[in-house]
């Protein structure tokens, strides 16, 4: 009698232990890819507004109004769409001296920005045909207990962000000298979406040293001359790495996505980050 009360009270928990592995199993097998759920190929278009366009701006040079030996033009970068206008452009080398730069190479460099942009799109609209013949999406319902990640580079360039203003509005005639405190953080084209072992496979996988975020103060002598009667202030430009590739996750052994994505990370000069001061008016 004992013995057959042993038998059904163990037949009894054998049966609650496999209803409770049989739920697991369904829970697991209806279980979203959360990395990825709801993410769709990024529009690359997009990508183009947070950078620098050197289309948007015009060198012009305006008679000073002085006449004699020392007559000069003065020449600035003009805005149309904004009415800004860029009257001073530098940098800061590695041992943290201003460098100035003429305002005709600046407008180059903004060109040349715009272009190595578009070389990422470009780069991105390929990935995306790449991805759609060549890879085609897992749909099965498999679970996702572990997932490892991979990043293929196919572009890397470095590219100026659109500038943040770093100085208060001043009214001239007036002088700022330049300074600034700043931290500047890494980005991806999948935002907060991106899990953190995925951001460390697309940072492993570029062809350069990721800098996750650069917290820098940078301060330098050179006088900033706001003119009578007009509104300016510092801003400053920074240089990001940026790098378009193929994120590959891979769930025990079965490949389950490639991800279209961009990444960019702060570059950084000697100790300071790298970038473009502009005195901009307004």
């Amino acid at each position: 009698m004992n013995k057959n009360r042993k038998k059904s009270k163990k037949n009894v928990i054998l049966a609650l232990i496999a209803t409770l592995v049989i739920s697991l199993g369904v829970y697991f097998l209806n279980l979203p890819n959360r990395i990825y759920e709801n993410i769709i190929v990024v529009n690359a278009d997009i990508i183009l507004e947070d950078f620098v366009i050197g289309s948007s701006w015009e060198l012009r040079t305006e008679d000073s109004g002085t006449r004699g030996i020392r007559s000069t033009d003065i020449s600035y970068l003009y805005n149309p769409s904004t009415g800004e206008t860029i009257l001073a452009a530098g940098t800061v080398d590695e041992f943290g001296n201003f460098v100035e730069i003429p305002l005709y190479l600046y407008l180059q460099m903004m060109e040349e920005n715009e272009r190595n942009i578009q070389s990422i799109i470009d780069t991105m609209n390929e990935n995306v045909l790449d991805i759609s013949n060549l890879y085609p999406e897992d749909t099965s319902t498999a679970p996702r207990f572990i997932s490892s990640f991979s990043f293929h580079q196919q572009n890397h360039v470095q590219a100026l962000r659109n500038a943040v203003r770093i100085t208060p509005h001043v009214i001239g005639p007036a002088v700022i000298r330049g300074g600034f405190a700043e931290t500047f953080t890494e980005s991806y084209s999948f935002g907060l979406s991106l899990g953190v072992a995925a951001q460390n496979a697309v940072q492993a996988g570029a062809s350069f040293n990721w800098a996750v975020s650069l917290q820098n103060t940078t301060t330098f002598d050179t006088e900033f001359s706001v003119p009578s009667s007009r509104m300016g202030a510092i801003y400053f430009t920074a240089r990001d790495n940026v790098t378009v590739g193929i994120l590959t996750e891979v769930s025990l052994g079965v490949t389950r996505h490639h991800v279209n994505i961009i990444g960019c990370s702060p570059a950084r000069v000697g100790q300071f980050v790298d970038g473009i001061f502009e005195l901009r008016l307004s």
